[in-house]
């Protein structure tokens, strides 16, 4: 084997290793003796402890959802606004607007989506096939989402 080619595998192995350890990569969350929550790489060395572990790396297909995007702090702001005044304007125009405009791309690369295929994944990112009804509910929901979203 030639050098250069050592150097080549050597290298596309360190990278898949190394791209393997980042999806196993954990991060530990404890409360420290004056009650601090911690976030750490490393567990504490005594006490109980949660393991939070990210979501996994892969990004490939459709949205993951197909439900319109919100924050919490939307939620907050809505829920308190309905108190209010429910007839108040929305206390953001700009971000409502930005939402709108998010929930609108969201909705239209869903019906992408089941247009071309009835296979999408779900939570846990397993590809799954839809059934006529399934598939058809949803295409009829994410249409009426690109009504609300995009007019």
């Amino acid at each position: 084997m030639s050098f250069p080619r050592q150097i080549l595998i050597q290298l596309v192995l360190a990278v898949t290793l190394g791209m393997l350890s980042l999806n196993s990569f954990a991060v530990y969350k404890w409360k420290d003796k004056d009650g601090n929550i911690q976030y750490t790489e490393y567990p504490p060395p005594t006490g109980e402890v949660e393991i939070l572990k990210p979501p996994p790396i892969s990004t490939v297909g459709a949205q993951k959802s197909d439900q319109p995007a919100t924050s919490e702090t939307d939620k907050k702001d809505s829920a308190k606004q309905s108190k209010e005044d429910p007839k108040a304007p929305p206390a953001d125009p700009k971000a409502e607007q930005a939402m709108k405009e998010k929930n609108c791309d969201i909705a239209k690369k869903n019906l992408a989506t089941y247009m071309r295929t009835k296979k999408i994944r779900d939570k846990e990112g397993n590809v799954v096939r839809l059934d006529d009804d399934d598939w058809q509910r949803r295409v009829e929901e994410t249409k009426k989402n690109i009504e609300k979203y995009c007019n």
